[in-house]
């Protein structure tokens, strides 16, 4: 996606969750997409604010959404990615530790037929190797 584009949906994906009042059954949608938007900014220009903004929206949605359904699941996983990022960004074990809680509270409500329950497994193994050996998670 060009910048402009991503600046433009940004802008208009602020728009719409200002727009959606809280009870609205699509705000947990609107914030998802918004979130993986100001990701996909961060990614390609580094800015921290973009990536704060992504997690604050990403647990936004995530409350919104119940636990288990398929795109609880997709939200968590993204906000797990963004504490993990702002981890290796700036070096808070903070966003390590949240990101090791949300990938241990996955599995548990993500059916293990579903081609993700692995997924969760990976990414936790993932978040704990990069926690310091010195430290008990």
């Amino acid at each position: 996606m060009f910048l402009y584009s991503l600046d433009e949906a940004i802008v208009l994906g602020r728009k719409a969750v200002d727009l959606c009042q809280i009870e609205h059954p699509d705000r947990s949608f609107l914030l998802t997409k918004l979130a993986a938007d100001l990701s996909t900014r961060y990614e390609q220009l580094g800015v921290i604010e973009d990536l704060n903004a992504a997690i604050a929206l990403g647990r936004e949605a995530v409350d919104l959404f119940p636990k288990g359904h398929h795109h609880w699941l997709m939200s968590l996983g993204d906000l797990t990615v963004n504490h993990s990022a702002r981890y290796i960004h700036l070096g808070f074990l903070d966003d390590l530790d949240e990101a090791i809680v949300l990938c241990r509270e996955a599995p548990d409500l993500c059916p293990k037929g579903r081609p993700d329950w692995s997924r969760w497994l990976l990414d936790l193994g993932a978040n704990l190797a990069h926690r310091p050996n010195n430290l008990e998670s």
